[in-house]
């Protein structure tokens, strides 16, 4: 029986982690553009929300967004 529960709470575990790492890929600038023009559905928003609350890169580059130049060119 102890067995069962480790195995289920490791296969939760694994989901948090697969979901936080999910979460630390940086934004695209399509991404940020679809979340300023509010064209995400709410999964998609909240996940991005997520990732912006945990990188610093990501915030820094959502604020300093202009909407007709590429990453690149804002650098």
């Amino acid at each position: 029986m102890f067995t069962i529960f480790l195995i289920v709470a490791s296969f939760a575990v694994i989901k948090v982690l697969m979901q936080i790492i999910n979460e630390r890929r940086c934004l695209d600038d399509s991404s940020i553009r679809l979340f300023m023009l509010n064209r995400l559905n709410e999964k998609e928003r909240k996940k991005i929300t997520a990732h912006l609350v945990i990188c610093e890169q990501c915030r820094d580059k959502f604020h300093n967004f202009e909407f007709g130049k590429s990453s690149k060119e804002q650098e």
